[in-house]
Order: C-alpha cells, then structure tokens, then sequence
C-alpha cells in the first residue's frame, strides 16, 4: 500500500525532486547520463590518459582490476547513452537499463577494493622484498615505481579518499535513479484509477420475478425447460413449468407444445 500512495503523489511531489539540493532530478540524470557517456568515449579513446587520470578515483592497480573496469567503461558507451535517451525522451525502460548498469558498475568497484587495496598496504614492500611479492601477486611494474619513488603514503590516501567520495557518489546516483525511474511510470492526479477489485460472492440479489422463483424450483437440481421454434415459428416449451398440460391441448386441439391458438391475418 505504500507504493500505491508514492505512485498516488508522484505527480505532485515530482517537482520538488532536486538533486544535490538544487538540480531538478530529470536534469540530474540526464547530466549522469551524460558524463557516464563522456567518461567511458575517452576511455576508448585515451586509454593511458584516462588510468592516469582517474587512477585515485577508479582503482586499477593490477591486471585484474584494470580488465574489470575496462569492461565496465566499454559497456559504459553503451549504457550511458541509453540513460542520455532514455532522460531526453521520458523512456522508464531506457532509464531502468542504465540503473541495472550502474548497480553492475557498483559490483566491479567491490571487486576493484578486494583486489587493490591489498596492493597498497603492502606497497612498501615492493622494494623492501620484491621477489617475495613478485610471488603473491605477480610482477607489478606500476607498484614498483610508486614504492620506489617512495610515494606509498600519499597514493594509498588519495586512492582511499577519492575512491570512497566516488564510490558514495556513484550509489547517490543509483538511488535518485531509481526514484526518477518510479516516478516516470507513476499515474498523474488527474487521471481517476479506480481499483478494480470485484465483489465478494458471499451476498448477493436474486429476483422474485424469474420464472424459477414463481414455479418454486428455485435452488433446486431439476432441469429447467428449453424453447425451440416449431415448423410453424411458434415457440414451445419441452416442460409443464411454461406450457399446457397434454390433455388441454387434446381437448382444445391444439398442436404438442403449442401455448395457444395460431393466430390468421385477416383477408384483404
């Protein structure tokens, strides 16, 4: 019944919907949409460019993690321009798509953390004991470097913090999504859906009027009679409960299952 009510003041409360307190929410996540779009279009473009830049914000360390977010940025072009299609023209299927997208890209950041951080904890360790490293995780060039410039500290807190922002960022957009999502498939005010829940069968009226109830068979098995049309075109009855008895008719000559006189046009 909750959903019922959010569905019923959707298209009242939709526009008090910002995001980020300020951006309407449609525009939100066209804005989302789009940025998704921009981000994985340089991805293809400028791979090198691209993990340098967002290598505190996205991960990507090792091999593994840099397979996993290569695949969601490359079905990101794709994705993301659902989303900017699916804002610009109010599609609730092409929105929903990008959200199912979002919360997979959700899954591999998961991943990322289980395979990087690791990394990072031990990165001084990359010059203190490389070969032992080079056993537990294979050889790391870029790890390497960075404990050889002695740069451990500093990377592993940007990558902590940045990562984490965006990672809270990127969930703040699963659920605004979501919510324009509803609203896009939400009924306006002035539109009158009235339940169509039937009655219950437990009451219900009954005729004193019908032929059942006057011939005090109502309730009962018996089988009710039936009408069918004679050579003639009169209607007869297969039963007493409408018609004569077999002996009137014999006494007034009228034909079997005939309720009364054939009726002639006079002549002109």
């Amino acid at each position: 019944m909750d959903a019922v009510h959010r569905l019923q003041d959707a298209s009242s409360s939709i526009r008090l919907e910002t995001m980020c307190l300020c951006v309407p929410l449609r525009l939100g996540v066209l804005i989302c949409a789009f940025g998704t779009f921009f981000s994985a279009l340089l991805y293809i473009l400028d791979r090198q460019y691209w993990e340098v830049e967002y290598r505190p914000y996205a991960g990507g360390f090792c091999l593994r993690s840099q397979l996993i977010l290569g695949f969601v940025e490359y079905t990101g072009v794709l994705f993301g321009w659902l989303g900017v299609l699916g804002a610009w023209n109010v599609k609730k299927t092409y929105v929903a798509w990008f959200n199912y997208w979002q919360i997979a890209r959700l899954g591999a950041w998961m991943f990322m953390y289980s395979v990087d951080v690791p990394l990072l904890q031990s990165c001084e360790m990359w010059v203190n004991d490389v070969q032992k490293m080079t056993q537990e995780h294979g050889w790391n060039p870029m790890m390497f470097q960075i404990s050889l410039a002695a740069t451990c500290p500093s990377t592993r807190m940007h990558f902590f913090v940045k990562s984490f922002l965006t990672l809270l960022f990127f969930m703040y957009i699963v659920w605004i999504t979501a919510k324009y999502v509803e609203f896009i498939g939400a009924v306006p005010k002035h539109l009158l859906r009235v339940d169509k829940d039937l009655p219950p069968g437990a009451f219900y009226a009954h005729s004193h009027g019908e032929r059942t109830a006057l011939n005090g068979t109502y309730g009962k098995s018996a089988a009710q009679p039936y009408v069918h049309f004679d050579p003639k075109g009169m209607h007869a009855l297969h039963a007493t409960g409408g018609g004569m008895t077999p002996d009137a008719e014999m006494h007034h000559g009228y034909g079997a299952g005939l309720v009364g006189a054939p009726i002639h046009a006079p002549h002109v």
